[in-house]
């Protein structure tokens, strides 16, 4: 089971994270992060991510050992 975290819950992060939850035995999401704390908050309740942890700055989730993927959803 790969274990995702998500930096940046904006605009374009809705659809990474439905990619990811098409494949339920494969990965699993464990951390979002976001500047604003509250948008991490929304997609963990609207995506139902219970297991999800939410950051407010991607340097904290960097010690996280069992962390597999860091999907960086960011403005360019």
């Amino acid at each position: 089971m790969l274990q995702v975290a998500i930096v940046g819950t904006g605009g374009i992060s809705p659809q990474h994270i439905e990619g990811y939850l098409k494949f339920p035995d494969r990965c699993k999401i464990v951390a979002l992060v976001d500047i604003y704390p509250e948008k991490a908050r929304e997609k963990k309740e609207r995506f139902g991510l219970t297991d999800a942890e939410v950051f407010d700055d991607h340097k904290k989730i960097l010690g996280i050992e069992d962390i597999d993927i860091i999907d960086i959803c960011t403005p360019p």
